[in-house]
């Protein structure tokens, strides 16, 4: 059986890291990855969803950052 660890580019991960994704989060920021980097057509909808969670998503990371004082 295949792990999601096995399924989850290296750049994603040493990406991910340092930015203090949680392994567990991996699969959701490699799509959102994808439809940043897309040059195929997701459709503005799609595309627009995928981003505005990402960036939500790394804001409340950097918030949790700041009050640790990271």
């Amino acid at each position: 059986m295949v792990t999601e660890s096995y399924t989850v580019s290296l750049p994603v991960k040493v990406i991910a890291r340092p930015l203090g994704i949680p392994g567990e989060e991996y699969m959701t920021f490699k799509q959102w990855s994808d439809a940043f980097l897309s040059v195929k057509p997701l459709g503005n909808d799609a595309r627009t969803t995928h981003l505005q969670e990402m960036v939500a998503y790394v804001g409340k990371l950097a918030a949790v950052r700041r009050e640790q004082g990271a």
